[in-house]
């Protein structure tokens, strides 16, 4: 098993345990690539919240349908 940071070093040894309704959304790409979404690079600015909330909402949406059943 690989360690560290993301999924294998945060999520999969929690469900191992038993832990359920743990998911890990892949964040590449969801704030665009021309600089505006961030003040430096790592802090989001207004529009890199707003695109970074456009880009998970389909999946949240998609995992809170399946909690309802």
């Amino acid at each position: 098993m690989r360690s560290g940071f993301g999924y294998w070093g945060r999520i999969h040894p929690l469900k191992k345990k038993g832990y359920k309704n743990l998911h890990y959304l892949k964040a590449d790409g969801l704030t665009g690539k021309d600089g505006e979404s961030t003040v430096d690079g790592e802090h989001f600015t207004d529009l890199g919240f707003y695109r970074f909330a456009e880009g998970i909402s389909p999946m949240v949406k998609k995992l809170m349908k399946r909690a309802e059943r």
